[in-house]
């Protein structure tokens, strides 16, 4: 995802247009749209406006390289370290989870909610 797609998708969870976005950053509408295209990218301050315009840091919104199952772990790893997070499915009969049937649960209301947005924006 581009940091553009990012801003979009964010600015989309938040229920604000690209000129509210803009007026939270202190930066044109225009220039929001530009950056949601692609056609321009942010530099380092202007993309640290966005961010906390959007309430997300800035890391966020920064690209970063996720290939392998070994990244996507990493990350799962800090998420952890972080907030409270509950991994949780269907079991066999030696107490062992079933792979197809593992889901990630957060005992965060504010992440929760933002993900129920993120779902729905996503369809």
């Amino acid at each position: 995802m581009t940091v553009g797609e990012k801003i979009k998708t964010f600015r989309t969870i938040r229920g604000i247009s690209q000129n509210m976005l803009g007026e939270l950053a202190g930066i044109g509408g225009t220039t929001i749209l530009k950056y949601e295209l692609g056609s321009q990218n942010p530099k380092p301050d202007q993309l640290l406006k966005i961010a906390n315009a959007l309430g997300v840091s800035i890391n966020v919104l920064t690209d970063f390289d996720i290939e392998t199952a070994s990244d996507v772990l990493t990350l799962l790893f800090k998420m952890d370290e972080q907030i409270d997070m509950e991994i949780d499915g269907e079991k066999d009969t030696d107490g062992n989870l079933l792979p197809d049937t593992i889901c990630i649960r957060f005992k965060h209301p504010e992440i929760n909610n933002r993900l129920a947005k993120f779902a729905k924006a996503k369809k």
